[in-house]
């Protein structure tokens, strides 16, 4: 590192903040990440009185998935799971992986009466051509983003739950 220029260091300091920031196996945002823009979404919720809306998204009977068929396939149900949501989202959301099998979509300047369930509702239906199913809730992102995420998660598992009935 001591004989590496400017534009090398640069480089390299640009390339970890990405690792720092992206999951390694998706290539979406991570948790990290997430948790510094929401403090960003909440300035500007606050100061400009901007809207966003946040889905998450739980990939139902992940833990069979990676029992009965292997965490490589695993990977690769979270990978094309990953693909799905980037292509359907709109240029400026966001899409955030935040745990095991879950992700986060921040959908930009977007009341939730205007978050597009219908999106959500084809990245289900693509997913389930390929046999996943997917779990969903949507809620608007408010100045208390613990309570926000609290009730996007209680949303997911009702849609969860809605289903095993």
């Amino acid at each position: 590192m001591k004989n590496m220029t400017k534009a090398e260091l640069l480089q390299l300091l640009n390339k970890y903040k990405k690792l720092s920031f992206h999951d390694s196996l998706t290539l979406v945002y991570n948790r990290r990440k997430l948790k510094q823009d929401l403090k960003e979404y909440v300035t500007n919720i606050k100061r400009y009185s901007f809207k966003y809306s946040i889905a998450l998204i739980d990939i139902d009977k992940f833990k069979y998935i990676n029992d009965s068929k292997g965490h490589k396939f695993g990977d690769k149900v979270l990978r094309l799971t990953a693909r799905t949501i980037k292509k359907n989202v709109r240029v400026n959301d966001r899409v955030y992986r935040v745990g095991g099998d879950e992700f986060v979509i921040v959908f930009k300047y977007t009341k939730k009466e205007n978050a597009d369930k219908v999106i959500l509702d084809r990245i289900s239906n693509l997913l389930l051509e390929r046999n996943i199913s997917i779990s969903f809730g949507l809620v608007e992102l408010n100045q208390n983003t613990e309570n926000t995420l609290e009730l996007v998660d209680y949303y997911m598992y009702r849609n969860k739950n809605e289903k095993k009935q």
